[in-house]
């Protein structure tokens, strides 16, 4: 009634966005030396340390830019200081025990985290923010201490992206 005829949730893929566009504006025509989009996602680096998986997940950005390599490592690299910034916010939440400060901050970063593939991170956020909207402090206080190793091991993996 509005005129939405259609939408994309997040996290948004390239691939289903061009097919949106390609279904709604089907005489814009793609100038000749656009690239499309892959479908098939690029493989992951080869982690540097040995053990169990990646901090990230690169297939979550592959799946919204395909094969653009540049751009996936920009978006990484964005990644870094804002997330270290709220880990320092539920750090200074947890200091003045306020919980309901620890269950925002977890909820910003736990969805950039997942944004970016880092996925233990985002869950760990996720456990964060659950206790912080219940005023559970001992879940806080048990789930807290894995955050900044957590996230140390996010940005030295995103940090090995660059080299």
């Amino acid at each position: 009634a509005n005129g939405m005829d259609d939408y994309l949730s997040k996290p948004l893929e390239m691939k289903k966005l061009h097919e949106m566009l390609r279904r709604w504006l089907p005489h814009v025509t793609a100038p000749t030396d656009a690239v499309a989009p892959s479908d098939e996602a690029p493989a992951p680096p080869e982690s540097k340390e040995d053990g169990g998986g990646d901090p990230v997940d690169l297939t979550a950005l592959a799946d919204m830019f395909g094969d653009d390599m540049e751009t996936i490592t920009e978006i990484l690299k964005d990644f870094v200081e804002p997330a270290w910034d709220i880990v320092g916010e539920i750090e200074a939440a947890i200091q003045a025990g306020d919980a309901a400060g620890v269950g925002a901050a977890g909820h910003k970063l736990k969805s950039s985290s997942r944004a970016v593939g880092a996925n233990d991170l985002a869950d760990l956020c996720f456990a964060l923010e659950k206790a912080g909207k219940s005023g559970d402090m001992e879940t806080i206080e048990t789930e807290a201490p894995k955050l900044r190793p957590m996230m140390m091991a996010v940005a030295s993996f995103i940090a090995a992206q660059q080299e």
